[in-house]
């Protein structure tokens, strides 16, 4: 289980640098990395758990957040309250337009 000492903090190398691609199809490691990002987003949005094992809240989580550079991300977001969850897993995601913050 991923805690909050696995999550590396700001100006760690590795979130400076840029992250490989993921081979396909993935590997066990890989999977269970996936997994593991996963389930620390669901364990962090459980007050429970969250307040055991010192996790603060997220939705998101990238592998060089957790010192892996490749381009993996979970997301978990449970109901939003309009019936509307999200909940992904992704590899080599392609960021294609973005908007201009004000």
């Amino acid at each position: 289980m991923l805690t909050m000492k696995d999550i590396i903090r700001d100006g760690h190398p590795t979130l400076r640098e840029k992250a490989k691609d993921v081979n396909l199809p993935l590997s066990e490691e890989d999977k269970n990395t996936l997994r593991d990002m996963r389930e620390f987003l669901i364990n962090s949005q459980d007050d429970e758990i969250a307040k055991k094992y010192g996790l603060r809240s997220g939705v998101g989580l990238a592998a060089p957040q957790i010192n892996i550079s490749k381009k993996m991300i979970a997301v978990y977001l449970p109901d939003d309250g309009e019936g509307k969850s999200y909940d992904y897993m992704l590899v080599n995601p392609k960021v294609i337009s973005h908007s201009v913050q004000h």
